[in-house]
């Protein structure tokens, strides 16, 4: 899967009370379509839009003791997650959480994902 997070990508995640989950993020300097037709597109345009973003929302299940998050995702960018669970090791300090993936295969590597999200003031 390619993965679009990187020095200066940006995003939002949003945990709501009720247990459900949202997260999109994007590569920095993303090129826009030139056409300003929605499914106008050309394939190439496509192709560099997905690799430039990941998105998934779903419920979420945080065990506090073992300290990590379980997203069971309803949607994703990446097709191949729809209706997987998602394992997120949790670090938090003051306003910050930082959030780790197990190892992924990526472009045919094992890569292992982490993020730090800052909450909005």
């Amino acid at each position: 899967m390619p993965v679009p997070v990187s020095k200066g990508a940006t995003g939002i995640i949003t945990y709501s009370p009720d247990g459900y989950m949202c997260v999109n993020i994007m590569g920095p300097d993303r090129p826009t379509f030139a056409s300003s037709d929605f499914m106008g597109s050309t394939v190439n345009e496509k192709a560099a839009a997905f690799e430039t973003f990941v998105g998934y929302c779903g419920r979420y299940e945080v065990n506090e003791r073992e300290r990590f998050v379980t997203h069971t995702l309803h949607t994703s960018s990446y097709p191949n997650w729809t209706g997987s669970g998602q394992k997120r090791f949790i670090e938090m300090t003051g306003n910050r959480i930082r959030l780790t993936a197990p190892p992924i295969l990526s472009q045919g590597n094992q890569v292992v994902g982490a993020l730090v999200w800052e909450r909005a003031k």
